[in-house]
This record gives C-alpha cells, sequence and structure tokens, in this order.
C-alpha cells in the first residue's frame, strides 16, 4: 500500500542504492504528499537534489525542511552531502 512510512523508505532505499535518484525522488515527492508535515522527507529530497545538483529543488527541499524543523539546518551545515554547496548560493538561500 502506499503509506507514508512505505514511501519514505522506498525512497530511501532507492537513494542509498545510489543513481536511482528520480525514482527515489517520485517515491519521496509521494510521501511528501501523504505527509506534508514531515521534515525529514523534505530533507532527504534536499539530498536527492544534492546529487544530482538541482539547485532549484535544493533551495525548495532543504528551505521546507528547515522551516518545519529548524534544528535541520544545523545537521545540514556538517551533513557531507551539503558540502559542495556550503558558502554558494542555492545554499544561502535555503538557510535565509
Amino acid at each position: 500500500p502506499k503509506t507514508f512510512t512505505n514511501q519514505f523508505n522506498q525512497g530511501l532505499a532507492y537513494l542509498l542504492e545510489g543513481k536511482k535518484y528520480e525514482e527515489a525522488k517520485k517515491a519521496l515527492e509521494s510521501a511528501a504528499q501523504l505527509n506534508e508535515q514531515d521534515a525529514s522527507t523534505y530533507y532527504v529530497l534536499g539530498i536527492v537534489a544534492s546529487r544530482t545538483e538541482n539547485d532549484q529543488e535544493l533551495t525548495k527541499y532543504l528551505k521546507k525542511a528547515f522551516a518545519l524543523k529548524p534544528v535541520l539546518k544545523g545537521k545540514a551545515l556538517k551533513d557531507a552531502e551539503f558540502f559542495k554547496y556550503l558558502g554558494k548560493e542555492p545554499f544561502i538561500e535555503a538557510l535565509k
């Protein structure tokens, strides 16, 4: 069944497999529709955007994650997934 947990876990599994980023994005976006208040979903979508170098989506998803759970800003600053974006406009914009 398409529950939030199933969709989130499926998206995470695709992400961890590597290179299945479209599938990961699709499952995670489905999870986000099922639970719009889950900051972790948007954070992981930010990771997908980072790995696929989609600056616009990186800003959009991280901004949403940070709005729902501000403590994630600190986590993102230390997360290797975002090191290449530190000091760059898409990441700075998300932190605002």
